[in-house]
């Protein structure tokens, strides 16, 4: 969606004239008198779709379409898909799964993502595929996570260079051990 929203930009853009509707500052400026010649002229407007065009490979590097709307359907609703939508690869093991009345049982009980990595043994091919569907989404969440954490930690009041261990702390899952802790702990002898 996003790459087709650039390629409309960039074709209203590259219309004579050019159409700045989906750019509200440049659509306020470009009205002003001392800009119009600049808008106008076919320097900005290169530069504009030179940005823009930029802008879409970024997209395309960072969000592959590596999911046809097989896959899709496929990892959605495995139970419920026409076997000839999807690649010839997979498309064995999606009639088994479609047919697992035990997948089906435990799709309706688990959120999506944890179904396919349950039945990833079983049914590799297929899990493989409807995981990458998943995975792109689950790193945003965790650098997000991270950077929020870390603005979290690095306040104005606590101004730490090395802030590795503290993140290290704040973003783990795996739940301290304190009885352990203390019990290794050695008391400091007193003077």
């Amino acid at each position: 969606m996003y790459i087709e929203k650039l390629q409309l930009w960039r074709r209203k853009i590259a219309a004579n004239p050019c159409n700045y509707s989906n750019f509200a500052k440049i659509m306020s400026i470009s009205d002003e008198p001392q800009f119009k010649e600049v808008f106008e002229g076919s320097q900005m407007k290169s530069l504009i779709l030179n940005h823009l065009e930029n802008l879409t490979e970024e997209f395309r590097k960072y969000f592959p379409d590596t999911c046809d709307d097989g896959i899709y359907r496929l990892s959605t609703d495995p139970f419920n898909i026409n076997i000839n939508s999807l690649p010839e690869a997979l498309q064995e093991e999606g009639l088994e799964i479609k047919h697992d009345s035990s997948a089906k049982y435990d799709f309706d009980k688990r959120d999506k993502s944890s179904f396919w990595i349950k039945y990833f043994k079983v049914y590799p091919r297929v899990s493989q595929a409807a995981i990458r569907l998943y995975l792109p989404f689950s790193s945003i969440y965790l650098c997000e996570k991270a950077f929020s954490t870390l603005v979290a930690i690095e306040t104005k009041f606590r101004n730490n260079f090395d802030v590795t261990s503290d993140l290290r702390c704040a973003l783990t899952k795996t739940q301290p051990r304190i009885g352990l802790l203390v019990k290794k702990m050695q008391a400091h002898s007193s003077h």
